[in-house]
């Protein structure tokens, strides 16, 4: 007989026992959730340079929030993880809009480029804009999405990923109970882990090596400049090996791995002899051969891609970088920028953060040049209007191209 059918049959004196113990051990709980309270340390200030979509009154102020569980999210537009979010924070507030709970999302975007974002996807919170990003430290912030977590009293009950976050989870919060919420990964990554982080014990550093470990890290990024004889990663999936093994990308690589076969996160590093830089690549591709039991081959395929040209009967108008300029490139907050450098880097910033999709430059340009251009997750509408104000437009179309196929060793 199951517990609930036992309590069923029991007396009404029984029952009177068994709500007198269960009063105790509500008072017990209480006194238990009061222990874990002095415990909690206070929520720090939330600071922000504007609050939108929030009641006339409204403050972040912990006093003036007292007696609301509050949901931080920490996200941006161009943070493609925090956009596959939005739904299921919406879904969340939307059940408990009843309830004394407050969602405030902070973001380091540009208010008119939040906007834009806003018109296509709504978002059912608070949004307090932090363009110099002052509570990422404050709140030990490393990587986006987090979720945190600030109680009745204005107590940090959890940091987590808003993906551990459920409706119900939230309504245990509210009632006072104990909730368990993984924590997320708070080691950065380091591209210099190798020196910073191994001391050899002769003192001796290596001409020529390759380490290849796992880690967990909350951020994470690799390095390779073409013709060095150094290579390094931290934090990266075994396919970031790969695409920086073989100065690909993913886009260009027919990936025939089963999921999950590698799960874990890896750092690598690969060194030769300074006049061997030749080697490096060829060294690092048979290591994870070796490692991963990768077996790689080249392969023409037919693909649908975008091609980008300069629009019929315009010039383009890129400006043309100085011969003394330090070259540059990068997409940060949702803004690519480039300085010195060729058409290369603009096809490599459409095919990866625009259009999700091979793009191949057939503009005939040989020059070097700058350029900035904004981008969001999922909106290519945002990027190439401006692109046409360069002289410059991408159509789709069919070409052959060669793909690096990437399986598993028999």
């Amino acid at each position: 007989m199951t517990a609930t059918k036992r309590i069923r049959f029991l007396s009404v004196l029984t029952l009177a026992v068994l709500a007198t113990a269960l009063s105790g051990m509500v008072i017990a709980n209480s006194q238990t959730s009061q222990k874990q309270q002095a415990a909690l340390r206070d929520a720090p200030a939330l600071k922000v340079d504007k609050l939108l979509q929030a009641p006339p009154d409204a403050a972040t102020d912990w006093r003036k929030l007292r007696g609301k569980l509050v949901v931080i999210e920490f996200w941006a537009t161009w943070c493609g993880s925090c956009v596959h979010q939005i739904p299921h924070l919406n879904e969340m507030a939307r059940e408990l809009a009843d309830q004394p709970i407050v969602f405030i999302s902070i973001t380091d975007d540009e208010e008119r480029q939040l906007n834009d974002f806003l018109k296509g996807v709504p978002l059912k919170s608070w949004i307090g804009l932090d363009s110099a990003r002052a509570n990422w430290p404050a709140f030990d912030i490393h990587s986006i999405p987090t979720t945190i977590i600030v109680d009745r009293d204005g107590k940090l009950l959890a940091n987590t990923r808003p993906e551990h976050l459920t409706t119900q989870k939230l309504r245990d919060l509210l009632r006072g109970e104990t909730v368990a919420l993984p924590a997320p990964e708070t080691r950065d990554s380091n591209l210099a882990w190798d020196q910073d982080e191994i001391d050899w014990k002769d003192g001796v550093n290596p001409i020529a090596d390759v380490i290849i470990k796992p880690i967990k890290t909350a951020t994470s990024g690799s390095f390779y400049r073409p013709g060095g004889n150094y290579l390094t990663a931290d934090g990266v999936p075994v396919q970031v090996l790969v695409d920086v093994a073989y100065q690909t990308d993913f886009d260009h690589m027919d990936w025939r791995i089963p999921k999950g076969a590698f799960p874990q996160s890896y750092r690598a590093v690969a060194r030769v002899p300074k006049g061997r830089e030749q080697q490096l690549l060829p060294l690092f591709q048979n290591a994870l051969a070796a490692t991963f039991g990768l077996k790689t081959k080249w392969q023409v395929q037919d693909k649908d891609v975008y091609v980008l040209r300069v629009i019929q009967g315009q010039v383009a108008k890129l400006t043309v970088a100085a011969k003394n300029e330090e070259r540059d490139f990068r997409v940060l907050r949702g803004r690519g920028t480039s300085k010195r450098n060729g058409i290369d880097k603009l096809t490599e910033f459409l095919s990866h953060f625009v259009l999700d999709s091979i793009v191949i430059d057939e503009t005939k340009l040989s020059g070097e040049y700058d350029w900035e251009l904004p981008c969001q997750h999922g909106k290519p509408e945002v990027t190439l209007p401006l692109l046409k104000d360069l002289g410059l437009e991408v159509i789709k179309a069919k070409r052959a191209v060669n793909i690096l196929v990437v399986e598993l060793e028999q």
